[in-house]
């Protein structure tokens, strides 16, 4: 049966949280679907250990203000740095990690300082951006002249450091710390950016420093996600190992019969739903039923399939029925949501049915619509976890309904002798908050002047 064949192309499908750094938006989430599996990477420098970088001994400031004292004018991507000195990185003395070796700095001067420009085509590239740095014994960071970071060992010293400041301890050991520059694109450019630092020794006679910096450009090499990670948005996961690869026939000796065929391996799978999902929205039974509960959801119940069916639904609605149908495969992809609303809603001539006054008022509210719009109304706070049994009691198992249809927006689908006799008590307990479970304040409704 076709309620088979539906349940076989959506095996696999499921929803999950996934890092914020892979979302995207429908319907790209859907063709490049999120699998597990390990999470890789594809990474490619910007700048690389080893490459040249200017750089400026700290027996003075850089660039001093009129009395002397440090400033950051030396960060900003227009300073020339011209007369400064050249050398690859990592850049110290003493570690035997150096390519620049500073011989003269023990006893001599406790910082320096060290500039580089690179490129970002676009800030607002999805590719994650880190910026990966060994160093020691202090580190202070800025991008296009902004402080982005600084190490753990510079936090006491003041903003921006002098060039006489001493750094807390920190060995280069092979460990960098990793810094997200994603938190950072609003400081981004287009081109060329500039990315400085001024590293600080504990002593004047110590022995040893290091700056060993990196920047890379990382891509996941597929949307793998690990089960484990809770953190990000909830997304659809498609698992590939738990999908149903043989050949499927959906609406089989109609017009509209579709052929889907074996052998989808892999993230390919997920094409069986997505022509599913498109034959469906094409499909003239679909348009029919969504349209007829916008028009119950939105206008009024005095429409069905069975009274459109018998001819027996008010004209006008029948008629707004059919621009909504028109404006349903008016689009390239039938069922653009937005479309079929403008035609139902008419905001700019504000005409038919949905304006007419004798519509106004007429719709009955769903268990769930009349809780929340009373909490809401009242700025009530709700701490009670019995609101989802006053929602059953009223007639709306919430989660629970087992056909595909939705549920009713008929209103006297949910005004019964006892569904009613529920809304009242629920509205009375709200009231006299005998539980202390509701709490509002009648202040908000009382005008003081009176």
């Amino acid at each position: 049966t076709d309620i088979e064949e539906v349940a076989r192309v959506f095996t696999g499908w499921t929803v999950t949280r996934i890092p914020n750094e892979m979302i995207q938006e429908f319907p790209d989430y859907v063709t490049n679907p999120v699998t597990t599996g390990n999470h890789s990477w594809t990474t490619t420098e910007l700048v690389a250990i080893g490459e040249d970088w200017k750089y400026f001994k700290g027996t003075q400031e850089p660039t001093p203000d009129v009395v002397g004292g440090p400033t950051t004018a030396w960060t900003e991507l227009g300073y020339d740095d011209s007369a400064w000195l050249t050398g690859p990185t990592g850049i110290g003395m003493g570690d035997g990690d150096d390519a620049t070796v500073l011989t003269d700095m023990q006893n001599n001067y406790i910082s320096f300082y060290a500039r580089k420009t690179f490129t970002i085509n676009n800030p607002a590239t999805p590719d994650r951006l880190e910026l990966e740095i060994d160093y020691d014994d202090g580190v202070v960071l800025y991008l296009n002249g902004t402080e982005i970071a600084r190490s753990p060992t510079m936090n006491d010293a003041p903003t921006p450091p002098p060039f006489t400041a001493a750094s807390g301890n920190h060995e280069a050991v092979g460990r960098p710390i990793l810094i997200d520059l994603d938190h950072f694109r609003p400081l981004m450019i287009a081109g060329t950016n500039v990315l400085a630092a001024q590293v600080h020794n504990v002593t004047i006679g110590s022995n040893d420093t290091s700056f060993l910096p990196r920047v890379t450009s990382n891509v996941p090499t597929s949307r793998h996600i690990d089960l484990n990670n809770r953190q990000g948005r909830w997304e659809f996961l498609f698992y590939p190992a738990n999908h149903d690869t043989g050949a499927k026939t959906i609406f089989e000796g109609t017009p509209y019969q579709l052929d889907i065929p074996d052998g989808r391996l892999g993230v390919d799978g997920v094409l069986d739903g997505i022509e599913l999902l498109d034959t469906l929205a094409a499909h003239p039974d679909t348009a029919e039923f969504i349209c007829i509960k916008l028009i119950q959801r939105f206008v009024s119940d005095d429409i069905s399939l069975a009274s459109i069916s018998d001819g027996s639904a008010p004209l006008e609605l029948q008629a707004l029925l059919a621009d909504m149908l028109a404006a349903w495969f008016s689009t390239v992809r039938p069922g653009h949501i937005g479309t079929v609303l403008e035609t139902l809603l008419d905001p700019v001539n504000q005409q038919g049915p949905f304006w007419d006054t004798g519509n106004a008022r007429a719709k009955i509210k769903t268990p769930v619509e009349f809780i929340n719009s009373t909490l809401r109304s009242l700025y009530a706070d709700a701490s009670s976890d019995d609101l989802a049994n006053w929602m059953k009691d009223m007639g709306m198992d919430l989660f629970q309904r087992d056909e595909p249809d939705g549920y009713s927006e008929i209103g006297l689908d949910w005004i019964g002798t006892t569904t009613l006799l529920e809304r009242i008590n629920f509205s009375r307990r709200v009231a006299s908050n005998v539980d202390n479970d509701y709490q509002w304040d009648i202040g908000n409704f009382i005008d003081p002047t009176q």
